[in-house]
């Protein structure tokens, strides 16, 4: 068992079979999931009346529409595949669905519109950019997602990046703004600690002249004394202060480090889980209307807008129309269907890979219809040449016998011998034509099994006759 090959898939959605899609046998024994059997229902009911009958995708049987059975064999063997599998490593930019067990890169997701609005009271459209306490990643939908169970239901759906993207930025706003503030603040504390400081310490030097000049007055040694003692007390108490401010000016340095770098750490993870496509990624189609490069399983045609597509996957186009088919123009990425035919209507829409198959199997049973005409045609011109050849041998075949009869009641006639002569002519123009016959390749073989068959019947007459 390759666990690396693509799990079975239902031939209408062409899904991958899994615990919540899974496998349903039908009548016919063609396997379908549950929701496809549905569907099947209301689409052929008129089609088929009341009468419980349906019509298989695959092999158009016409088939029970309540008769289905579950296909344990094929969901164990999903079920095994699945456990066998190593879970691929996600790439770093990518985002888990939150309706389904895929994921894929920011560019492809989507986001539900009506529903964001309706949980969270928040347009993504209109409101994109104000500050809201949103977890972007919940809102986050896979293209099939998006199509099957909200798209169809009427939900307007935009794409994932632009409003993950305005999002990150009203994060980062935010970010600046609050470290902004935080810059004010302490520039406005900085400020007040320095008019301050510069307050204190002209008052200081105030005192200090004041005492100085009095020292210098007094003519008491006792009071010079204790003015020198007051002079120090002041210069301690001076000293002490601006060892206290300088401390305070270090604490709050240390708190504003802090709150800065988590602020910037807080902006670095919003820069990080922005969307960044892969420089390198292997591109296989362009999309026929915006142009953009997509892997191959990124693409639909749309049934409704292309006549071509439903004639393809439903098995209706005749082979000498698939010649006037161009392929480039029907793949359109899962953008543009989200974007341009669901929006003003439901367009009925098929993977690319499905119109792909269909268009390779009928362009390779063209080239045998077309392989069958040219040896049609080679046939008829050898049968036309077998017929003229069988013509001559039957002539010859009729003359050799008159003669040879001729020959026969000429025995003693003056004129025996031009007759003999006549004869040999005649049989040298029949061997002539016999080997210009087997000599042909192409029609040796034939002329043998014409001989056999010759031989055959005139065995058969002689036993016959001998019999009588």
């Amino acid at each position: 068992m390759d666990v690396n090959e693509e799990l079975p898939t239902c031939p209408v959605c062409q899904e991958e079979f899994d615990d919540q899609k899974a496998p349903f046998i039908i009548s016919c024994g063609h396997s379908l999931c549950e929701t496809c059997i549905v569907h099947l229902k209301s689409d052929y009911s008129d089609a088929y009346g009341s009468g419980g009958q349906t019509q298989c995708p695959t092999c158009r049987a016409v088939v029970s529409k309540e008769k289905r059975t579950k296909n344990f064999a094929l969901t164990n063997a999903v079920t095994m595949i699945q456990k066998l599998r190593e879970k691929p490593k996600k790439p770093a930019n990518a985002v888990d669905c939150t309706q389904c067990t895929k994921y894929d890169n920011e560019s492809d997701m989507f986001v539900c519109r009506n529903c964001v609005t309706d949980a969270f009271k928040y347009d993504v459209v209109e409101n994109l950019g104000a500050e809201v306490d949103l977890d972007i990643k919940s809102l986050a939908l896979c293209g099939s997602c998006a199509l099957r169970s909200h798209v169809t239901q009427g939900h307007e759906t935009v794409a994932y990046f632009p409003v993950a993207s305005g999002m990150n930025f009203a994060s980062q706003l935010t970010s600046i703004s609050l470290l902004r503030i935080e810059l004010e603040s302490s520039f406005g504390l900085t400020n007040a600690w320095y008019a301050r400081f510069a307050s204190t310490y002209k008052t200081f030097h105030t005192e200090l002249d004041k005492m100085t000049d009095m020292m210098r007055k007094s003519k008491s040694s006792d009071v010079q004394e204790e003015f020198s003692k007051r002079i120090d007390q002041e210069i301690k108490r001076m000293s002490d202060y601006v060892q206290s401010v300088c401390l305070e000016i270090a604490n709050k340095d240390k708190e504003y480090q802090k709150s800065f770098t988590a602020l910037v750490a807080i902006n670095k993870k919003d820069e990080e889980t922005k969307c960044q496509e892969p420089v390198e990624k292997i591109f296989e189609l362009t999309c026929s209307e915006c142009m953009t490069k997509q892997t191959v399983e990124r693409f639909r045609c749309c049934k409704t807008c292309i006549e071509v597509v439903g004639k393809l996957v439903d098995n209706l186009l005749e082979t000498t129309e698939i010649d006037a088919v161009d392929l480039e123009t029907l793949p359109i990425c899962t953008n543009c269907i989200v974007d341009h035919h669901h929006s003003d209507g439901e367009h009925k829409t098929v993977r690319y890979s499905q119109v792909q198959e269909a268009y390779t199997s009928l362009k390779v049973f063209s080239k045998v219809e077309k392989h069958k005409d040219e040896i049609n045609i080679k046939f008829s011109a050898l049968l036309d040449t077998f017929k003229h050849y069988i013509t001559q041998l039957e002539g010859y075949d009729d003359k050799i016998t008159k003669m040879s009869k001729i020959a026969m009641e000429s025995r003693g006639h003056p004129e025996q011998a031009e007759v003999v002569k006549g004869f040999q002519n005649e049989l040298e123009k029949a061997d002539h034509a016999i080997s210009s016959l087997q000599s042909n390749a192409d029609m040796s073989q034939t002329v043998v099994r014409m001989q056999q068959k010759r031989l055959d019947a005139v065995e058969n007459e002689f036993g016959t006759t001998s019999d009588a």
